[in-house]
Order: structure tokens, then C-alpha cells, then sequence
């Protein structure tokens, strides 16, 4: 698995970082100012994650969604790759993939 950036976007007033990058910060509005934008790395850890049986589209079931802490308090929602389903854990580090699709995915390290 190559290493990959994760784009964001960082408010300059309340300094928060959110991923899919924004324009404008999704928290202060039009008081911020123009975000900057940035990189993070792909490694980071589960803070929390859950399956589901009856997705809303035609995903393949169950579905496997985990939330993930980047550096700078970043969260980002992946997938879970099927081989490493069997395997989250709160807490443990895990890296981030994209697919071709432009979907995230979570590998455990």
C-alpha cells in the first residue's frame, strides 16, 4: 500500500481541521476567513466504528464504517477493507487508503 496524503482544510480563527477540505470553515462561517489548505498523513487511530446490514445504496453488506483521529484532531470516515474487518479495535493505529473510487479505507498496521 503506497502512503498517501489526506487533503483538509484548516479554519485560521478557531484552527479546527476538516476533511473533505472546505472554502470556508463549516463551524465560524463567513466570520473566518479563506481556510488553508492542507495535508496530513495517512496514519492515525479508530475512535469509534459500526456495521451496517442495510446500507442505502447497493454496497455490499455488511458495511463497515470507522471513524478515524488524524494528527490535528482531524476525524475522517472510512471503510473498512474486507480482510480487515475481523480486526478493528478502538484505539488502535491504523492507515488510510483511497480507492479509485475516491473512497477512504482503513487497513490495521
Amino acid at each position: 500500500m503506497s502512503t498517501i496524503k489526506i487533503k483538509a482544510s484548516q479554519c485560521p480563527l478557531c484552527m479546527r481541521v476538516v476533511i473533505p477540505p472546505r472554502a470556508s470553515c463549516p463551524y465560524c462561517g463567513p466570520a473566518a476567513e479563506q481556510s488553508l489548505f492542507i495535508e496530513l498523513s495517512n496514519k492515525g487511530k479508530i475512535v469509534t466504528y459500526t456495521t451496517v446490514n442495510i446500507p442505502p445504496d447497493s454496497s455490499q453488506t455488511p458495511l463497515r464504517l470507522i471513524l478515524v483521529e488524524l494528527e490535528k484532531s482531524a476525524l475522517v470516515l472510512c471503510n473498512s477493507h474486507e480482510a480487515e474487518s475481523s480486526t478493528l479495535v478502538i484505539g488502535h493505529e491504523v492507515e488510510i487508503a483511497m480507492n479509485e473510487e475516491g473512497h477512504y479505507y482503513v487497513y490495521t498496521t
